[in-house]
C-alpha cells in the first residue's frame, strides 16, 4: 500500500497536466452520471406518485368486490327462490360476475393471487350446487328448508372456504398497504423483505402473542438492498474506472 501511495505522488509530481486531465476528465463523467441519476430519480417520482394511487384505488376495489361476493354466496345471507328458476339463474349471474372480477383485479402469476383466485371459484362452485339442490329441498312448518346431508356438507364448506378467503385477503391487503406506505415515502419496498412481512402477518393472525423478529427483517432487507446497488450499471461503470485509474497509476 505505501508502495502504491509513493507511485502515485511520483506520478503525479512529474505528470500535472496529466493530473489536470484526469482531475477534468472525472469532474465531466461524474457529472454526466449525476444527470443521469437525477433525471432518472425525477422520472422515478412521477411514476411512483402515480402507481401509488392507482394501487390505493385498487385495494379499495377489490376489497368491495370481494365484500358483495362473499355476502351473495354466503347461504345464510340470501334468499333463494325455490322453483323460481329465472331469478336463481339471475342471482348465479350476478356471482359469477363478481367472481370474474375478483380474478380480473388479480395478478395470475402471482402465487398468493392464485389461492384467493381458487378459493373463489370454489366458493362460486359449491354456492351453484346448493342453490340447484334448493329446487328439491322440502320446506318445514316455519318455512326452512329441509336440508339433507350432501346440502349440509356444501354449506359447511362454504363457510369455511369464506372464512379462509377473508383470512387470506386481510393478510394480501396489509402487505399491500405496506407497499404504498413505502412508495409514497420514495422507498423501494425489496421482494425479499416483502415476503418476510406477509410470514409474518400470517403468524400474527394465527397467533396474536407472535413477536416480531426486526432484528431478521433488518437483515434481510439491508442484504437485498447491498445486491441491488451492487448489480445496477452504474455502480459497476464507476468501479471499472476506478480500477482502470488505478492500474494506469501502477503502470506508470
Amino acid at each position: 500500500m505505501i508502495l502504491i501511495m509513493e507511485n502515485l505522488l511520483q506520478f503525479f509530481s512529474r505528470n500535472k497536466d496529466a493530473l489536470l486531465a484526469i482531475g477534468v476528465l472525472l469532474t465531466f463523467f461524474v457529472s454526466i452520471i449525476s444527470l443521469y441519476f437525477s433525471v432518472r430519480n425525477n422520472k422515478a417520482v412521477h411514476y411512483v406518485n402515480s402507481i401509488t394511487k392507482s394501487r390505493i384505488e385498487w385495494i379499495q376495489k377489490i376489497r368491495d368486490t370481494v365484500s358483495v361476493f362473499i355476502s351473495k354466496t354466503n347461504v345464510y345471507n340470501n334468499a333463494y327462490y325455490k322453483g323460481d328458476y329465472d331469478k336463481s339463474g339471475e342471482h348465479l349471474s350476478e356471482c359469477q360476475k363478481l367472481c370474474t372480477e375478483i380474478k380480473l383485479l388479480l395478478n395470475y402469476c402471482d402465487k398468493r393471487d392464485k389461492e384467493i383466485c381458487n378459493l373463489v371459484d370454489a366458493i362460486l362452485e359449491n354456492h351453484r350446487k346448493y342453490c340447484d339442490s334448493i329446487h328439491n329441498m322440502q320446506v318445514d312448518k316455519k318455512g326452512y328448508f329441509i336440508e339433507g346431508e350432501e346440502e349440509k356438507r356444501i354449506k359447511k364448506q362454504i363457510e369455511e372456504d369464506i372464512s379462509e378467503l377473508v383470512k387470506k385477503l386481510h393478510i394480501y391487503l396489509k402487505a399491500e398497504w405496506n407497499r404504498v406506505k413505502y412508495e409514497s415515502q420514495g422507498k423501494i419496498y425489496e421482494k425479499e423483505t416483502r415476503e418476510f412481512d406477509i410470514f409474518e402477518l400470517e403468524q400474527k393472525y394465527d397467533n396474536p402473542g407472535y413477536t416480531s423478529n426486526i432484528w431478521k427483517r433488518f437483515y434481510i432487507d439491508v442484504s437485498t438492498k447491498i445486491k441491488r446497488v451492487c448489480c445496477l450499471p452504474g455502480f459497476i461503470i464507476v468501479v471499472l474506472v476506478g480500477v482502470i485509474v488505478m492500474l494506469s497509476f501502477l503502470i506508470a
